[in-house]
């Protein structure tokens, strides 16, 4: 479950640090939260962060609700989710739910991209690669 709570400032009020947006993982009581109440619980927090923003007159607070944005994992299962290489030469796995040590998300799916990519180069480098999987 996630809540992306994007917040908009006046313009021209000078706001720096990693980014304006925060990604709440796991955020089961925030998904049904009026929007004063996140605005009400997020905006100091995000004026600890970005002491800039303390002064910044905030013009819009939104949050998006993506319930099923990550699944939560049962303990234990993370054993079963596969890795980037497989028993079938030239057959490579990528995806958020691979072996990524992270929860299922977008940054996962990347994470897993990259590393299916890297094992093919390597492969590759190695003379790993089925010429018959590529056919």
């Amino acid at each position: 479950m996630s809540v992306h709570a994007p917040a908009r400032y006046k313009p021209g009020v000078a706001v720096r640090g990693p980014g304006r947006r925060r990604r709440l993982p796991g955020a089961a009581t925030e998904i049904s939260e009026p929007i004063a109440t996140l605005r009400e619980r997020y905006l100091p927090a995000l004026e600890r962060l970005l002491p800039a923003a303390a002064a910044a007159d905030v013009l819009d607070f939104t949050a998006t609700r993506e319930p099923r944005a990550t699944f939560r994992a049962a303990p234990g299962s993370a054993p079963l989710r596969p890795g980037t290489r497989t028993s079938v030469p030239g057959l490579y796995l990528a995806g958020a739910w691979t072996a990524t040590d992270w929860p299922a998300t977008m940054e996962s799916a990347v994470r897993s991209g990259r590393a299916a990519a890297t094992a093919v180069l390597e492969d590759l480098a190695r003379g790993r690669h089925d010429r018959r999987a590529a056919a």
